[in-house]
């Protein structure tokens, strides 16, 4: 039976949380360019790119303490997962910002599965947006068809898409504006 959102497959089915059709579906990730660059062959040391919206369904007590992470998968599994731990995050003083950084993510000795840099805003409007830099062995990012999972609190939200081989590696477009008057 598939757990919808542990960032495992546990009904081996090769597919994981809102990619599972035993799973109900999942929010959209709105606006989001996305995007993975191949480091040099076999450091280990590929860079993936990210920013995206999400509609909470309810409030974050504590975003301090709130589940947050990233899952990219395809046909053969997982590309790339980072999670960071309840406390990672500190608010700035500037606003509803929360951020971390790992200045030791980009040469391979980071501390939060490669996660360099987050930066996440909470609005009064129940939106979450995020920014997300992170580095490691993404050589498995060999299919264009490409999900991207994100995960705050106890939510997760979706971005499946054809992604676009270019030189350096992968681009994901982001999707089509929402009207206004359709927006949740």
């Amino acid at each position: 039976m598939e757990v919808c959102d542990n960032m495992i497959d546990d009904d081996c089915d090769g597919q994981i949380d809102c990619m599972d059709s035993d799973c109900p579906p999942c929010p959209p990730i709105r606006r989001e360019p996305s995007g993975i660059q191949f480091g040099p062959p076999g450091a280990g040391l590929d860079r993936f790119k990210s920013h995206g919206r999400v509609q909470l369904s309810a409030p974050v007590d504590d975003v301090t303490r709130a589940r947050v992470a990233w899952l990219i998968t395809n046909a053969s599994g997982v590309i790339y997962q980072a999670s960071l731990r309840p406390g990672d995050l500190t608010p700035r003083k500037d606003g509803p910002y929360y951020f971390f950084k790992d200045d030791g993510a980009h040469l391979g000795q980071g501390t939060r599965d490669g996660l360099g840099r987050v930066l996440i805003l909470v609005g009064g409007d129940g939106f979450v947006r995020y920014k997300v830099k992170g580095y490691g062995d993404m050589s498995a990012a060999t299919d264009p068809e490409m999900a991207l999972q994100f995960y705050f609190g106890d939510e997760v939200f979706v971005f499946p898409a054809t992604w676009r081989r270019v030189p350096s590696g992968w681009i994901a477009p982001p999707p089509p504006l929402v009207p206004a008057n359709q927006r949740h």
